[in-house]
């Protein structure tokens, strides 16, 4: 056998041995310790650089236009060539989404790094930061609130509506040695909307009660066929009145007034009363009738071809 010594800065970092059974030739040996230089300064390589991973992992800051902070956790997507948006629910918006502008990269981690790159350009360091890499399972970013937005939302929905999937947002939260538990609020949270039909762009933490309620009707003894039994009147007809009825109901149930849902459909608040007034006639529900709005609203999220 032949052995080689690693040369390294501090000392030997290791050796190279050159076994067999017959003789070393003096070619071996050469060659040998050519390649023991080499192959040294391939692992000091690799070593430096996982050395410098880990302090930027140690070194992750809040962003010092806080507190308070919020933690927002989206889903980290394995993006292949050509997927584009893929599914995921919630988080559309208006604009390019995450993987069409990360479209032209080849390589899924290249893409994410590229995902990450433009997430930092949503705003500037003081307001947000990123915590892991491309290989993190999560996309974890730590936002900081201003006097007009303390909870970060302004910014928490623009980054949503990039990603075009659902995120999740924590509590606000002051002390640097909370963020971990804030952190674990914004991924249970995530988890609870994820299980719901219909997940919004963005859930808070704050409604975390709330996203579980919904999330187990499905579980509701004999939930699902009372909810067709109450949706029906607006369930017959042609497949686009229905759809018009359904879409009409939600938005006016799903927000505080006429003009909030004409906006969120795209028409004129006086199209939301003549069409309210027109599903009224046809069922008969009186739609400013506090518990008929809440019996509509659950049925709404419980039947699955609403």
């Amino acid at each position: 056998a032949h052995r080689v010594s690693l040369p390294a800065a501090g000392g030997p970092a290791g050796s190279l041995a050159l076994l067999g059974e017959r003789p070393i030739a003096e070619l071996e040996r050469v060659v040998t310790t050519r390649i023991a230089g080499l192959l040294a300064l391939g692992l000091a390589r690799d070593d430096a650089v996982r050395r410098a991973r880990d302090a930027a992992r140690r070194s992750e800051s809040l962003p010092p236009g806080g507190p308070p902070w919020t933690v927002l956790v989206a889903r980290q997507r394995a993006a292949t060539p050509g997927s584009g948006t893929g599914g995921g629910g919630g988080g559309g918006g208006g604009g390019a989404t995450a993987e069409a502008t990360a479209e032209g990269t080849a390589d899924p981690v290249e893409r994410r790094e590229a995902i990450r790159r433009d997430l930092r350009q949503l705003a500037p360091a003081r307001r947000l930061s990123l915590r892991g890499d491309a290989d993190s399972l999560e996309l974890r970013l730590v936002l900081a609130g201003d006097t007009a937005d303390p909870e970060s939302s302004e910014l928490a929905t623009r980054v949503a509506a990039f990603l075009g999937r659902t995120a999740a947002i924590s509590r606000p939260f002051s002390a640097a040695h909370d963020r971990a538990a804030a952190e674990a609020e914004a991924r249970t949270t995530l988890e609870a909307v994820e299980a719901l039909p219909d997940p919004p762009a963005l859930a808070h933490a704050s409604r975390l009660g709330a996203y579980r309620l919904l999330g187990s009707l499905h579980h509701l003894a004999d939930g699902p066929r009372q909810a067709q039994a109450l949706l029906a009147p607006i369930m017959a007809g042609r497949p686009d009145v229905r759809r018009e009825h359904l879409a009409t109901l939600r938005a006016l149930l799903d927000h505080p007034g006429t003009s909030e849902a004409a906006e969120a459909l795209g028409v004129h608040r006086n199209t939301i009363a003549y069409r309210v007034r027109r599903i009224e006639a046809l069922t008969g529900w009186p739609l400013d009738d506090p518990d008929l709005r809440l019996a509509l609203s659950l049925a709404l999220r419980i039947v699955p071809t609403a």
